[in-house]
């Protein structure tokens, strides 16, 4: 079962008519299916577009995202899809990755994947914030989280405070980013619950997976103004920055909190892997660590075999 408020809506048969044909096709005939012309104009030469901002509400209709909150969507995945080109305006609540047209309810690989890098997701934002001065990240708590079956014990505000009340199937991980430069940002949010115990790569990074590996690939994305509670993983309860196989990852963390995050191998917090020839530094500004734990490195883990970390 899809998890998705437009279940009976024709994007579904997008699936089966763009299913060969790529997402070039399939982007702009999803947002003009959704009642809205898209303002992003991709050049196809160029590979370069106008920004668009897209609303995104608990509160929502999804009948013209890029107008307002009234308008928006009311999950942060079809908001991904439609703003591959834009800025994504998430108000207060609480999202989770398997929701959204082609997700799958209870899917634990479903996650929040970011690998355009023209995407900038900010959370925080109350639906009567008309400018990016109003938003209050703080006050307004905007979740991402991986409880996807949604039975977790003893949460505050939804938010996982400790590892230990994760229970049943969770998102082997909340957010994943991919090739990514540092112009991708992803501000205002607290991601929680996610659970990589699965097999590699499902074993790294319950709250957020760096992925960076291969030749001439980066991970370098822009993390402000975020919390990451109660995320575990075998490796890399909080984040996982991966650059094998000569790849870089070079995340920037301004104003990050991790909290009660776990990892039963390495790297309660944060795991980086600087290894088989991959180039792997995390820049580090104003970040707090506490109450994080793992059997090697409760807040740090780095591994610099055959590369540098």
């Amino acid at each position: 079962m899809i998890k998705n408020r437009f279940i009976n809506h024709p994007l579904i048969c997008a699936f089966i008519v763009f299913g060969g044909l790529g997402l070039a096709l399939a982007l702009p005939w999803f947002a003009s299916s959704q009642g809205f012309a898209a303002k992003s104009e991709i050049d196809a030469h160029s590979n370069t577009s106008k920004a668009t901002r897209y609303y995104v509400a608990k509160t929502g209709d999804g009948t013209n995202p890029t107008l307002g909150w009234s308008t928006a969507f009311t999950n942060v995945q079809d908001a991904l899809l439609a703003g591959f080109y834009g800025e994504i305006w998430v108000a207060a609540g609480v999202y989770y990755p398997d929701e959204g047209i082609f997700h799958n309810d209870n899917s634990r690989v479903e996650t929040f994947r970011i690998w355009n890098n023209n995407t900038s997701l900010l959370g925080g934002f109350d639906t009567n914030d008309t400018q990016l001065s109003d938003r209050d990240w703080e006050k307004n708590v905007t979740v991402l989280s991986g409880d996807i079956d949604g039975n977790d014990l003893n949460k505050e505000n939804d938010v996982v405070i400790d590892t230990t009340n994760i229970r049943g199937n969770n998102a082997f991980h909340v957010v994943t980013a991919e090739n990514v430069s540092n112009t991708v940002v992803l501000d205002g949010f607290t991601i929680t619950a996610g659970d990589a115990d699965g097999s590699e790569p499902y074993n790294f990074g319950g709250g957020f997976y760096c992925d960076g590996t291969g030749i001439g690939n980066v991970c370098n994305p822009t993390l402000k103004n975020i919390v990451f509670s109660g995320n575990r993983a075998d490796y890399g309860g909080g984040i996982y920055n991966n650059s094998r196989n000569e790849g870089t990852s070079h995340p920037n963390l301004n104003n990050v909190e991790f909290y009660s995050n776990s990892a039963t191998s390495r790297g309660g917090a944060i795991y980086t892997c600087g290894c088989d020839g991959g180039n792997a530094n995390p820049s580090l500004n104003n970040v707090e660590f506490s109450n994080n734990s793992a059997n090697e490195g409760g807040a740090m883990y780095n591994l610099g075999n055959y590369g540098s970390a």
